[in-house]
């Protein structure tokens, strides 16, 4: 399986989040230890509020993030394991991954989920797509609400 993140390389910090470039700049190219991206992090609707407000001179919005890694490697996904669960009411759906579709022009990012003889598509807009990617998992889930208005997480192990 490719590995399914988003390493961001000084040539797309350049030419891509055009560091120093002032409004054209990506306003989610944060800095901690090193560059990351916060399109589809924790701090993504902060940042877009941010902009909203004038409150930042980032303004650019310029690539797919991490969402756009996992679109392209969607074909390494179909078919592992994921896990849907929200709190209210209590729903837990286990299944396989059938497809993961982003309509950019709708903002809407979908996960259709393979569960047995239903099809379950958890869909979230793309302003409030939050996307955690560890070792063993990617989870989507809406920024901020997390269980309440429901999570998936696909496993990437080889089972």
């Amino acid at each position: 399986m490719t590995d399914i993140s988003f390493k961001l390389t000084d040539k797309h910090i350049k030419h891509v989040c055009k560091i120093g470039k002032k409004e054209k700049t990506c306003r989610f190219l944060a800095l901690g230890e090193l560059f990351s991206c916060e399109k589809f992090g924790s701090l993504g609707c902060t940042i877009n509020d941010r902009v909203k407000e004038n409150k930042m001179v980032a303004r650019g919005d310029n690539c797919d993030g991490l969402l756009g890694v996992i679109i392209e490697n969607k074909a390494d996904l179909i078919g592992k394991k994921v896990k849907y669960k929200e709190s209210f009411p209590t729903i837990v759906i286990d299944g396989t991954v059938k497809d993961l579709v982003f309509e950019k022009e709708k903002k809407e990012f979908t996960l259709h989920i393979d569960a047995g003889e239903n099809s379950f598509p958890f869909m979230i807009n793309t302003d409030y797509l939050e996307i955690s990617n560890t070792e063993k998992i990617i989870r989507f889930s809406v920024s901020g609400v997390g269980l309440i208005a429901g999570f998936a997480e696909i496993s990437k192990s080889k089972d």
